[in-house]
Formats: structure tokens, C-alpha cells, sequence
């Protein structure tokens, strides 16, 4: 099997984001109010988040994947 090292560089930039995102979401407190603010948005809204601004940040984070794509 011949891998090139151009699809290599891909495999290894893949696995970076995979982790990166990982970490975000399930050890940052970022990811702690995402995961909130998606179960249910209105008790993460009684406890003072602000879910519009969580929820557009999350969609930034998507679109920067998108165009990285």
C-alpha cells in the first residue's frame, strides 16, 4: 500500500481537530454550556447563560470547519 504524504498530512490534520474538538466540548467550560444549552436551553437560560450567544459560537465553529473542509 503507497500512501502519499499529502493524504498522511490530511490523516494526522484530521486527527488534530477530532482531539481539539473533543477537548473543547467535553473539558472546557465552553463545552459544558454547549452541552447545556442543547439538553434544554431554557433551564441553561435560568442559570445565566446566554444560549443565543453559545449557539452562535457553535455555528462560527461549524462554519470554520466547513471552509477548512
Amino acid at each position: 500500500v503507497i500512501v502519499s504524504k499529502y493524504r498522511s498530512v490530511l490523516v494526522l490534520v484530521a486527527c488534530a481537530i477530532l482531539l481539539f474538538l473533543w477537548f473543547a466540548i467535553e473539558r472546557t467550560d465552553f463545552g459544558m454550556r454547549l452541552r447545556a444549552s442543547v439538553d434544554n436551553p431554557n433551564m441553561a437560560r435560568a442559570v445565566g447563560i446566554d444560549v443565543g450567544r453559545v449557539f452562535t459560537i457553535a455555528m462560527t465553529a461549524g462554519c470554520a470547519l466547513a471552509a477548512i473542509g
